[in-house]
């Protein structure tokens, strides 16, 4: 009734079916902003597969968020390597990150998610992938627009239209913008740092079966989550993160809540 139509189970049923190894992390070690000799990612090593979605769990500051943007070259490492298809790959920055097909949503989208400042929805949606927009050396604004009108559609974001300002869509529209702008790149990995953080619980169940058509699609997914049960029910495999550090792995027949916490407390 709040939504104003049917949503069915607010998690939805799939059958995960992972392939080949599609990332290794190992011995990823990223040193504390502002305390000298700390770590706040300290050795952490796991791997992902083609279409898994694989879930970060953990307390607020336990380095989760820090993981996905060490991986995203956004944080810079003291130590660690990358593999993608089983081949070492060198990530020392964003535009590195990109260039092997990665991607990432932000977990705060005002603050380094969305460009606001009266910028449009168009600019939005679009804004990673200005460079495959072109005809000749100049941008193509027919190809700009078919761009952004099929995201629009895809996600089905409640706009007046692609030039209206982003700052005016409600929160929910909000967070489909930016994660419009993520997949549009095609990316091979998707990192969500909080993907329905401050939406309805509409807009979570659409998020939640587009998060699954990427992935059954064969986009290898990690998910972080502050939320226990979202985490659980549409998660295949979970990493349970403290310290800094990965303190246990779970599959998705023996996680639970309670598991989660007892390796989140240690």
């Amino acid at each position: 009734m709040m939504v104003g139509r049917e949503i069915g189970d607010v998690y939805p049923k799939r059958t995960p079916r992972p392939g080949a190894e599609k990332l290794r992390v190992e011995g990823l070690v990223i040193p504390h902003p502002r305390v000298k000799g700390r770590n706040i990612v300290d050795g952490v090593s796991f791997t992902l597969r083609q279409g898994e979605i694989l879930g970060l769990a953990g307390m607020v500051g336990s380095g989760r968020s820090e993981i996905v943007n060490g991986v995203y070259g956004a944080l810079m490492r003291s130590a660690g390597e990358f593999y993608i298809d089983g081949r070492p790959v060198e990530i020392g920055s964003v535009r590195d990150a990109m260039a092997c097909g990665i991607s990432l949503l932000s977990e705060d989208r005002h603050e380094s998610g969305l460009f606001l400042q009266d910028k449009t929805v168009q600019h939005n949606l679009t804004a990673s992938i200005l460079g495959q927009l072109t005809k000749g050396p100049f941008l193509s604004r027919e190809a700009v627009s078919a761009a952004a009108e099929g995201m629009v559609r895809q996600l089905q974001i409640r706009t007046d239209g692609q030039d209206s300002r982003v700052s005016a869509l409600s929160g929910g529209n909000q967070q489909k913008v930016v994660l419009g702008r993520c997949i549009s790149a095609k990316p091979e990995i998707l990192l969500l740092d909080e993907p329905t953080r401050g939406v309805d619980v509409g807009t979570k169940n659409q998020i939640y079966h587009l998060i699954y058509q990427l992935a059954d699609s064969g986009i290898a997914i990690v998910i972080i989550s502050s939320e226990l049960p979202e985490l659980v029910n549409i998660c295949d495999r979970y990493l349970v993160v403290a310290s800094g550090r990965v303190k246990g792995e779970l599959s998705r027949e023996e996680v639970s809540e309670e598991m989660i916490m007892r390796y989140a407390a240690q």
